[in-house]
């Protein structure tokens, strides 16, 4: 058997036809565009950064404008020592314990309004920080407790007091809600009487005012906070004295027996 010689022979490949190749042809990677040639780009370089400060601007200016609107009006410093040192004063302990502590007792006891209820005094004294005057608006005593006076116990009475002067007084009556306070009116021997001063009233801080809080606590046993309010430059302000957190206590005399200085020191 013979082999067919044409078989064996690979045919040609058409004039001008290049033989087919396994191999992808290469792709060249698109031209990049320059960002500086892209107008979106410009705009996201220029306008958003303004538009950023711009924002920044509005809203220090809107924070300005807040702080401006609750920031502290110039302090106002006020100070107490508390109730004066010429009202009795009220002390849980017995004439006896009394006797090795009368000087203790004097000055740490709870004051008390006397027999005849003359009030207890609490002096305040207010002065501006700084060179801008405060107009004294008013004040607010707030009643944190009110108790039954104590049933054990002795009033000691004070031994003297020292002079008076100038001064705004205020009668604080207990009792009611809110708690009163009108100007105080003294009355003297001969029928005539005098009205102290009212609020508003003007402080600065070379010219300082002294107050006097007249306190009727009735026959409870009264502990108290005292704000002082005031306006300066159209912005309202206060300053609040509750004796470190713990209140200024006051009572009446009750029924509890009182001895003086003298009788504890024999």
């Amino acid at each position: 058997m013979s082999t067919d010689p044409v078989a064996d022979t690979p045919s040609p490949s058409p004039e001008g036809q290049q033989p087919q190749s396994n191999s992808r042809p290469e792709r060249t990677a698109p031209q990049q565009r320059s960002p500086l040639l892209d107008k979106s780009s410009w705009a996201t370089i220029v306008i958003l950064p303004l538009v950023g400060a711009l924002t920044l601007f509005a809203a220090q200016g809107a924070w300005g404008w807040i702080s401006d609107k609750v920031s502290d009006p110039p302090e106002l410093e006020v100070y107490s020592a508390g109730p004066d040192g010429c009202a009795p004063r009220y002390s849980e302990s017995s004439l006896s314990e009394l006797k090795t502590t009368t000087a203790e007792a004097a000055i740490n006891g709870v004051p008390v309004t006397d027999a005849h209820f003359d009030p207890v005094e609490i002096p305040l004294t207010l002065q501006a920080k700084a060179d801008e005057a405060i107009v004294v608006t008013g004040i607010k005593v707030r009643t944190l407790s009110d108790r039954k006076l104590p049933t054990r116990g002795v009033i000691v009475e004070p031994t003297g007091c020292g002079g008076g002067m100038t001064k705004r007084e205020f009668d604080v009556k207990f009792g009611s809600v809110p708690v009163s306070v009108r100007p105080h009116v003294s009355r003297y021997k001969d029928g005539a009487t005098r009205t102290s001063a009212d609020f508003p009233f003007k402080i600065s801080k070379s010219d300082p005012e002294q107050l006097s809080l007249y306190l009727f606590p009735g026959d409870r046993d009264v502990r108290f906070s005292v704000e002082v309010q005031w306006v300066s430059g159209g912005n309202l302000g206060s300053e609040t004295l509750d004796n470190d957190g713990q209140g200024y206590r006051v009572m009446g005399p009750g029924g509890i027996p009182t001895f003086s200085m003298t009788e504890l020191s024999r």
